[in-house]
């Protein structure tokens, strides 16, 4: 496995910690040094691919491998920006090269135009991080089977019109995460009954200290097999259900039976295939159309460019929050309805030997639990 360099190769030079200044005051030099071992593997320049290439090289890490077999075309050209239009015609990964070198020139960057598919499990050794950007479903689900047994974290990602997801597989993560507590307050001797509830909010104060979590994942391929609505009891918690999940669902199984992503809806025989796979999933899901209304097929296709820095933004967030060891990484979904502007952190798994978090009273109002003891936690942007 990678990322036993020597403590020599991981201490930063001067040049490094004055280019990465900023984010040492954020997070801190044992947070840097570990970003500055990592090896990451991303998969797809496509515009979501774009963006979290970016921020990770801004982050400061060691090595990222750029692998993409597809051939860059205008429509590519448009929606990103680590090319240039003389690139169009040439391998997306090859041609993103130049321009992120430039980017940071202090990280160790190679471009490989093969396709994943025939990667054997050996070339994923080389990594800390694989990152999938729009790829097919089979595609993410075997990379992430091989990633588990490998003990290598794995994301992946894809956008669809105005609605994009994210996907985490950290394994057995273990993480640092800051808790703020209230230092005791003493008694004044010569008054025994204490100070009053107001003197004791003026004197009351906090200190920081670190603690040690522990989060277990699951694999996408047992995430998506878990039935989210088989607990729910009520409209109201079905409806809580993030509509980028059936979105989700929806065109995944549409990319299964006709081996692409819907790329218009203007003829009515394109759109009645959209909907008849829509009926076919929520069937198998036992709930009605009525949660993804036909409108929906409007708003799914191609990729919206301003969709794409939000979910590669959370998406790359999420790398350097795994790889650093600092604060809790999102378990496991992330969600993004760009209809209407809002975010949302689900768990979706089957692991149920593991005491989830105890939620606050405000979060218990809102949970649906998507296992016997999985609840979904929602954070709306």
């Amino acid at each position: 496995m990678v990322g036993s360099s020597s403590e020599e190769s991981a201490k930063l030079t001067a040049e490094e910690a004055a280019v990465y200044d900023r984010q040492i005051r954020l997070w801190g030099v044992e947070a840097q040094q570990r970003l500055r071992k990592a090896r990451i593997l991303l998969v797809g320049m496509s515009s979501l691919g774009n963006e979290v290439c970016k921020n990770i090289l801004l982050a400061g890490i060691k090595h990222l491998t750029i692998l993409d077999d597809k051939t860059l075309t205008e429509k590519d050209f448009e929606q990103q920006f680590f090319s240039g239009q003389e690139d169009v015609g040439k391998n997306r990964a090859e041609a993103s090269l130049a321009r992120s070198n430039d980017l940071n020139p202090m990280v160790d960057i190679v471009a490989d135009r093969e396709n994943v598919k025939e990667k054997n499990e050996e070339f994923y050794k080389n990594f800390d991080v694989v990152c999938i950007c729009d790829c097919p479903v089979e595609t993410q689900i075997k990379v992430n089977e091989i990633c588990h047994r490998l003990g290598i974290k794995f994301l992946c990602g894809q956008v669809y019109g105005y609605y994009g997801y994210m996907f985490q597989d950290l394994g057995c993560h273990k993480y640092m995460e800051e808790v703020v507590k209230k230092a005791e307050i003493k008694k004044n001797a010569e008054d025994h009954d204490g100070p009053s509830e107001q003197k004791k909010k003026k004197m009351e104060q906090t200190e920081t200290e670190y603690e040690e979590k522990l989060s277990e994942f699951c694999t996408l391929g047992e995430a998506l097999k878990v039935s989210v609505f088989e607990n729910i009891k009520s409209e109201r918690q079905a409806k809580q259900v993030s509509k980028t999940y059936l979105v989700m669902k929806v065109l995944m199984e549409y990319e299964k039976q006709f081996g692409e992503l819907p790329q218009n809806m203007e003829s009515n025989s394109k759109l009645q295939q959209l909907l008849d796979v829509r009926s076919e999933v929520f069937d198998q899901m036992n709930i009605d159309g009525e949660f993804l209304p036909d409108d929906f097929a409007s708003f799914c296709v191609g990729q919206l460019f301003p969709v794409c820095p939000i979910v590669g933004g959370v998406m790359s967030q999420e790398i350097i929050k795994a790889v650093s060891g600092k604060d809790a990484p999102h378990n496991n979904f992330f969600f993004y309805d760009g209809v209407s502007t809002s975010g949302v952190v689900q768990k979706i798994t089957n692991i149920s030997n593991v005491k989830p978090t105890e939620p606050t009273k405000e979060q218990k109002n809102n949970l649906i639990s998507t296992s016997n003891k999985a609840p979904v936690e929602e954070i709306i942007l």
